[in-house]
């Protein structure tokens, strides 16, 4: 974990993501795969390395809403498994349509996910 000292620093209520997201950074566009959401982030899969503090502008569908086009900051790295790395980001400032359409993503998760929470 080279970037954050902290993995639970600034950690707000979760929710398992899997789906494809959008990864555009350097001017390049790639497919990722997500792995969970919160209001203030998110992490994800990617055989790409990325810099700590990198900007990064992610495209993503919210489960029942609209696309999401939302710019972060890579804030965390794990220790790589294979040629798959896994990234936390940070979202810069969200309208406030999108953070209820997040929170409200987040908020309905099923018994099964919150009971392996």
């Amino acid at each position: 974990m080279p970037f954050s000292q902290d993995p639970n620093a600034n950690r707000s209520p979760r929710r398992v993501f899997n789906r494809a997201i959008g990864l555009l950074r350097d001017g390049k566009f790639e497919l990722a795969q997500a792995l969970q959401i919160s209001e203030n982030g998110m992490s994800f899969v990617t055989p790409l390395a990325l810099k700590a503090q990198s900007r990064v502008v992610i495209t993503l569908v919210i489960p029942g809403s609209d696309g999401l086009v939302v710019r972060g900051h890579v804030v965390s790295e794990r220790e790589p498994i294979g040629k798959m790395r896994t990234y936390g980001i940070q979202f810069g400032t969200l309208e406030l349509h999108e953070r209820r359409m997040i929170r409200s993503y987040v908020s309905a998760k099923t018994q099964a996910e919150a009971e392996q929470a």
